[in-house]
């Protein structure tokens, strides 16, 4: 049996993350619109894409890895650097219709709600 033991110094617990490694999202509705809040803190809204997929929304956001050079020496890092991404299920959804918008590290989404179609019985 293998006894695996962690140890600890002073920085581990003095930089334990306080943070989560995902879009966390609010989403509310209307009758007319759906609106999703999706936090995307340090990112630029050119470094965000937003796509529709099969009625999936999509968002991912990515900043690009810094170059590590000789001269920095890192005693801890937690500023996340790679992508993230995060899929919705909207169903049959417009992305032409729908509205986005950054503002001090919150994506907002507006969706507009599709007109529901009936098929006409004869």
């Amino acid at each position: 049996m293998l006894d695996l033991i962690r140890t600890t110094s002073l920085l581990d617990d003095f930089f334990k993350p306080t943070y989560k490694s995902h879009m966390n999202t609010n989403i509310t509705e209307t009758d007319e619109e759906y609106k999703l809040l999706i936090e995307v803190p340090g990112f630029k809204k050119d470094e965000i894409k937003i796509s529709l997929d099969e009625g999936k929304l999509v968002v991912e956001a990515s900043r690009k890895k810094e170059e590590e050079k000789k001269e920095k020496n890192y005693l801890h890092r937690e500023i996340y650097e790679g992508t993230l991404r995060r899929v919705y299920n909207m169903g049959n959804v417009s992305i032409e219709k729908m509205k986005a918008k950054l503002d001090n590290g919150i994506l907002e989404i507006i969706i507009p709600k599709e007109e529901k179609k009936y098929l006409e019985i004869k």
